[in-house]
């Protein structure tokens, strides 16, 4: 036989050898005979079954106490209070409108830095101190190897480029360095200076008054400048040397005519000083 569900099943409760209803003591003694099924008295709190229509077995199930297992309730949300559907319908916009924000957002790009440490291009004016300084250096050289040669004296107060214009002098007339040396001596002790009242001018003591057609054959226009005065009074003295022996040449320069005179003594004097010392 066919077993009929019974009310506990229906309220979803649980057996515990009870015919008892749930909670309230009233046992099951009938069935609704039409239905079938159990019929609950709202007046008296009992549950009709049809007693025909149960097993012993069925019987001896409802005795004892029965517990009720009640259904889950629903949570009502609160007003104004959103539901968790809500709440994650609302986060997904959100994530929407930010990514459509970040797509149609120009991205700039990014220039690499600059380094803060940047070698600078040298400037004429530190080239030219460069060169200068190797200049400088290659001059000292040369000048150092000049003297230790004999070609410059570091015995005279003339300068190196002061000795250089001499010897392009006497290399140009053919006149000895010594003796150049020895006549500016004698004229203005190895000074570049004026005298005879502003006549005689330079290392040499050129007077324009004399040499003027001199000057011009070499191009010569200014006395003062020394590699000029070198090159007239070496010239003249060139000149004379190829007229007259030493003494009278000398004599011929500082007077005009030649013959033997103690400026011309002196002169040969200290050229042999001179030679003597080039010698050790």
């Amino acid at each position: 036989m066919e077993r009929r569900t019974h009310i506990n099943e229906r309220l979803r409760t649980e057996f515990a050898n009870s015919g008892r209803a749930a909670g309230i003591g009233t046992p099951y003694d009938r069935y609704d005979d039409e239905s079938g099924g159990p019929c609950y008295n709202h007046a008296t709190g009992r549950v009709r079954m049809p007693s025909d229509s149960l097993t012993p077995e069925e019987r001896g199930s409802l005795n004892g106490e029965v517990k009720i297992i009640q259904p889950a309730r629903k949570k009502k949300h609160l007003k104004g209070r959103p539901t968790v559907n809500r709440f994650f319908g609302l986060l997904t916009a959100i994530l929407a409108v930010l990514s459509m924000v970040a797509l149609t957002t120009p991205v700039k790009s990014q220039e690499p830095p600059e380094h803060s440490q940047t070698t600078a291009e040298p400037t004429y004016s530190a080239l030219r101190d460069v060169q200068d300084e190797t200049e400088d250096y290659e001059n000292q050289k040369i000048s150092d190897a000049l003297y230790a040669s004999g070609y410059f004296r570091n015995d005279i107060p003339m300068d190196d480029d002061a000795q250089a214009f001499l010897r392009s002098a006497c290399e140009e007339t053919g006149v000895p360095y010594e003796l150049a040396l020895a006549v500016i001596w004698k004229e203005t002790g190895y000074r570049n200076v004026t005298g005879d009242d502003g006549a005689s001018i330079g290392y040499m003591q050129v007077q324009e008054r004399w040499h003027g057609d001199r000057m011009a054959r070499l191009g010569v226009t200014d006395l003062a400048d020394p590699y000029s005065n070198f090159r007239v009074g070496c010239d003249y003295l060139a000149e004379l040397l190829g007229k007259y022996p030493l003494e009278e040449a000398l004599t011929a320069y500082n007077s005009g005519s030649p013959g033997e005179s103690d400026y011309a003594k002196e002169v040969i004097e200290y050229l042999g000083t001179l030679n003597a010392a080039g010698k050790e």
